[in-house]
């Protein structure tokens, strides 16, 4: 015999948190629910756990978007108001060179001067600090995922978990001279550790007012993420 709790129950939809039992039983409706409540909290979870990547997917077509490629051409960009990445200021000039280590361990040697660089995967973990403090230069060694070979004395040796990464770049323009830390940057030097023949070194491009989007804003909305 139904009760009139009961009915009231099963005429009352399940909203929040709440779900419909019958007799101890969830109603097929409240089945339902528990089942797209479970898909929903999943989703929320792969979307956060997953954004960090979607944000340097996001760097990487910016940099390819104005035709630094990876291997092939670095970015030198000052952070004016045309180019829309998350963490620039217009203080200190920056660079980004997308690297792949499909190829092998990259080598990259930077040169003495004021410079303060990172390397991340495409997880956006971290991989590597560059740049000594007192700004002495160094040889630095980017090995890849799973890189069983020996590792060659005379470098800093760091192992990424992606073969794609990200070398960003900031220098400190002494007396406030733009061009002079460009060309500072521009003396970086990116050679595999066995180098193919014909092997190029990166072609730095200076962005300029040119607009670019290196931020995941224009699809962390939509299933384009």
């Amino acid at each position: 015999m139904e009760t009139k709790a009961t009915a009231a129950a099963k005429a009352r939809p399940a909203t929040g948190s709440e779900y419909v039992f019958e007799r101890g039983f969830p109603t097929p409706e409240t089945v339902q629910r528990a089942y797209d409540d479970a898909d929903r909290n999943r989703a929320v979870q792969a979307y956060r756990y997953f954004y960090p990547t979607v944000s340097m997917a996001a760097i990487w077509k910016g940099n390819e978007s104005v035709g630094a490629l990876r291997n092939k051409g670095g970015l030198l960009m000052e952070g004016s108001p045309s180019q829309l990445v998350f963490t620039p200021n217009s203080d200190t000039p920056y660079a980004g060179l997308p690297l792949d280590l499909s190829l092998g361990p990259l080598v990259i040697e930077l040169p003495p001067g004021p410079l303060m660089c990172v390397i991340n995967d495409l997880n956006q973990r971290y991989v590597a600090d560059l740049g000594l403090p007192g700004g002495k230069g160094g040889k630095h060694l980017i090995l890849p995922p799973g890189f069983a070979g020996a590792t060659p004395a005379g470098y800093y040796a760091s192992t990424s978990s992606t073969n794609r990464v990200l070398l960003m770049l900031r220098v400190i323009p002494v007396n406030g001279d733009i061009k002079a830390a460009f060309e500072t940057m521009k003396t970086i030097k990116v050679t595999p550790l066995n180098e193919p023949p014909g092997w190029k070194q990166p072609e730095w491009k200076e962005l300029g007012d040119r607009p670019m989007i290196g931020a995941p804003m224009q699809f962390e909305g939509s299933f384009k993420y």
